[in-house]
């Protein structure tokens, strides 16, 4: 019968969802590492977290409404990465610890 999951062109879809189980703790800590160290650097150390503070309990919502962007942010960053970190924040728990890396890193930087 062969696989049912066909384009018009005959060809297997394949899927680019991810799941968060499929994202290494590595790669998490270097997400959560990367983008901390782009916030602190960049002296927005502030606003971040006052904005992180004031979504964290819509940032699944949040989250899900960055999947509707992704075209447009494709066209700036890297679509894994961003793929990666959209599913990752959509955690609260990793959410939380992009918050603490950045105010851990902000107090190491002078």
């Amino acid at each position: 019968m062969g696989n049912i999951f066909k384009n018009l062109f005959g060809e297997e879809i394949k899927s680019n969802v991810i799941d968060i189980d499929d994202i290494s703790e590595e790669r998490k800590e270097e997400i959560i590492k990367k983008i901390a160290t782009e916030i602190v650097q960049r002296r927005l150390t502030a606003p971040a977290l006052m904005f992180g503070e004031s979504i964290k309990p819509i940032n699944r919502i949040i989250g899900q409404v960055s999947i509707f962007f992704e075209p447009i942010i494709q066209t700036v960053l890297p679509m894994s990465m961003y793929r990666e970190a959209t599913i990752l924040f959509s955690d609260r728990d990793y959410f939380e610890k992009l918050l603490i890396k950045i105010e851990e890193l902000s107090q190491k930087t002078p």
